[in-house]
């Protein structure tokens, strides 16, 4: 039985995403409301002993919530056999969460390039017993591609029931753990693999919309995952609540308003003391990146860009200003049908 005032968040990272590890709980620690106690539960897929370490302050910087981090080490060999993301198989570590987190009926899962920056005790409250879990449709179409639609033309013709139109994001789920466990998920999961190995693309993305979909799947608005790469491409976005940088990871180097806002938060909220010795980098890197976007939004190089090429100068305003670019019409009654 879960305990009352007790919010369960899991994670999955390794070193080589510890940045965006650090600022993703950085962030849900801060945005939570007064009272709860957030349980963060790490899946390690190749931490070191000094990110564990550095990692556990969070137990100690937040006053207005009780933070507790568990660090749980994942085996990933039943997987290595699978087509690998970004040259691992991290992603995989959330169809396990189930048997991982034994003691836990629900938990909000969310991958490790997100900002939050709104309460995550609203989402929590929406659990319930009616659904295996709450996800948010995928914002891919909105960029001229459509991940469910290949999804779909992959997994229909072998009898699966996949939806174009519901095809869901991964990034953030909220998981009834409890049913999923009733249900011998693994075991489906462990089953569906050797049928489908060769066809998925999103390793555990395409294995959720697969085997969990149609009415055991509660859909949230979309302000809980947009996506940076289509941030102010639905409309209504004044107070969004979660930015998935989806494909446009911060920690690379493009200079946009959402990419800002995560370097933002890094310099002025969460600090450098969980990079060690590479805190100077990091902190260099931060002041590099506000120069750039400055620079870029100043009205000179913004004329600039606009008399050598109109049509790049257009784009590159929708990221700056996304309130004067409108949704088309047409995507307006595309997610109106949704």
């Amino acid at each position: 039985m879960a305990e009352q005032n007790v919010i369960s968040v899991s994670c999955a990272s390794d070193h080589n995403y510890l940045c965006g590890l650090w600022i993703t709980l950085h962030s849900i620690c801060k945005h939570c409301a007064a009272g709860y106690t957030l349980r963060l539960h790490v899946l390690d897929c190749g931490l070191t002993k000094d990110d564990v370490q550095r990692l556990k302050a969070l137990e100690t910087i937040f006053t207005h919530c009780k933070v507790e981090i568990c660090f749980h080490i994942v085996s990933l060999d039943r997987f290595k056999d699978c087509p690998t993301w970004r040259g691992g198989h991290a992603p995989y570590a959330r169809l396990l969460l189930q048997d991982v987190l034994s003691e836990e009926d629900f938990t909000i899962y969310t991958d490790v390039d997100t900002l939050w920056l709104r309460d995550i005790s609203e989402l929590w409250s929406m659990r319930s017993q009616d659904y295996f879990l709450w996800a948010v449709r995928d914002g891919s179409e909105l960029q001229g591609l459509s991940s469910g639609k290949a999804c779909a033309e992959r997994f229909n013709p072998k009898g699966f029931n996949v939806n174009p139109r519901d095809y869901y994001c991964s990034g953030l789920l909220m998981m009834n753990l409890k049913r999923l466990r009733e249900n011998d998920f693994t075991t489906q999961v462990a089953q569906t693999l050797k049928d489908i190995v060769s066809d998925v693309v999103f390793p555990d993305q395409d294995l959720y919309n697969v085997l969990i979909n149609g009415k055991d799947v509660c859909y949230v608005d979309f302000r809980w995952g947009e996506f940076a790469v289509v941030y102010g491409r639905r409309g209504g976005l004044e107070k969004p609540v979660v930015i998935h940088y989806a494909k446009s990871a911060p920690w690379k180097f493009k200079i946009c308003f959402v990419t800002a806002l995560w370097w933002k938060y890094l310099h002025h909220e969460a600090g450098y003391d969980v990079f060690g010795s590479e805190a100077k980098m990091w902190r260099k890197r931060a002041r590099m990146r506000f120069f750039s976007y400055a620079l870029r939004r100043s009205w000179v190089v913004r004329m600039f860009f606009r008399l050598l090429n109109r049509r790049s100068a257009k784009k590159y305003e929708i990221y700056l200003f996304p309130d004067k670019f409108p949704i088309p019409a047409e995507e307006i009654s595309a997610s109106a049908e949704k």
